[in-house]
């Protein structure tokens, strides 16, 4: 369902001119030279513990030793930027079917450590510990991302009633020159922590399979946490709570809607669209962790389907031209392809990619009709 969806909404913004592929946002972009993971939430926020996940090699006594030792080695710095570029969110509007959630192994491990380093050591050595420490991990990289999906679909909605671009003159002119200025009042990335921190507080999905000693450790983890981290991203905990944070977030609304740091519009008017912050899809389906290439996942319930295979834009427009789509001349943006087929979904493809990313890729297989792994197939047919 997300892959359609995800696929719909590229569709639109392209025929409404709301999108610019190709140019370049203030993230990295696809990742390369690392093999791309699906991470099995419904485990990893569920009630399956190590025991049902991992290999009869023993990854339950791999990801104890690996753990204990960065939890030994003491709390150092986050890694430079560790929420844009260990984890990240490619928009919509920049990245169009290759929007996407990218979570680094290696900072999730990290992560799992930090908060292991506030648990008694004799708590290092028991695999139960362990994996309520790589659940939220894995869990609280995954909000701060997804905050960010839900502030894309603020302004998507925005621009499907105004037909007025909205997000990227946005991003111009406040979260990027904000971002470059290292500013304080980078408001987007105080909230996406703040975010963090709430939901995995107050939701139960988050509690699953997280001990309650480690969950305590994790709330004590967080707030220092935060100070360590680059401005505006640091503000977090001024924005917990829930007076301070919903009036944050409305004022952070105007910013958006008048793309200035300090809007005129009266703040208290978003009050009547409370329920416009919320994802147009749920991106678990189009969250991944990256190893680098040769590796084998470490962490349970990632990397346990099969790999997707290898495509690139050239095999799946010949696969999509014998199965009846054409490109639309001029019906993409920036390097990417527009294929059209009467009453059939629209494809959206990235342009001179070796390999296809896997949200592409999921969702051109959902166009065709047809499931992912049996693509390899068609192509030797074809």
């Amino acid at each position: 369902m997300s892959a359609a969806k995800l696929a719909s909404i590229v569709g639109t913004l392209i025929d409404m001119d709301l999108i610019d592929l190709d140019e370049p946002g203030p993230w990295p972009g696809e990742p390369e030279g690392y093999s791309v993971h699906a991470v099995d939430w419904s485990a990893v926020n569920g009630s399956s513990g190590l025991e049902d996940a991992v290999s009869p090699v023993g990854r339950g006594d791999i990801l104890i030793d690996e753990i204990r030792e960065r939890a030994s080695q003491g709390f150092h710095a986050p890694p430079e930027q560790v929420l844009d570029a260990q984890a990240w969110y490619l928009p919509i509007h920049y990245y169009g079917p290759a929007s996407a959630i990218y979570i680094s192994e290696q900072s999730c491990m990290w992560l799992a450590a930090c908060i292991m380093r506030n648990l008694p050591r004799h708590r290092w050595d028991d695999l139960d510990a362990v994996e309520g420490c790589i659940r939220a991990a894995l869990s609280l990289l995954y909000l701060h991302e997804a905050f960010h999906h839900k502030v894309e679909s603020l302004a998507i909605r925005l621009e499907a009633v105004e037909r007025v671009r909205r997000y990227l003159p946005y991003h111009r002119n406040v979260y990027a020159p904000l971002q470059r200025a290292q500013s304080d009042e980078l408001l987007e990335e105080a909230l996406a922590c703040a975010e963090m921190y709430r939901r995995f507080e107050s939701e139960k999905r988050y509690r699953r399979g997280v001990p309650a000693d480690v969950r305590a450790a994790i709330l004590k983890f967080l707030p220092g946490y935060f100070e360590s981290l680059p401005a505006g991203y640091n503000r977090a905990m001024d924005f917990v709570y829930d007076l301070p944070y919903f009036s944050a977030l409305r004022v952070f609304h105007s910013q958006i809607h008048e793309a200035t740091k300090t809007p005129v519009r009266d703040d208290l008017e978003w009050q009547l669209a409370g329920q416009m912050l919320r994802g147009l899809m749920d991106c678990r389906s189009i969250t991944h962790v990256i190893v680098p290439i040769g590796s084998k996942p470490i962490l349970p319930w990632v990397g346990e389907q099969l790999a997707l295979p290898q495509v690139s834009t050239r095999e799946a427009v010949r696969l999509a031209e014998r199965r009846g789509w054409k490109i639309v001349p001029g019906g993409g943006k920036g390097s990417h392809l527009k294929m059209k087929r009467p009453g059939f979904p629209t494809l959206t493809l990235s342009g001179g990619r070796k390999a296809l990313s896997p949200v592409v890729l999921d969702n051109f297989a959902a166009g065709l009709g047809v499931r992912v792994h049996d693509i390899t197939t068609l192509l030797r047919e074809s």
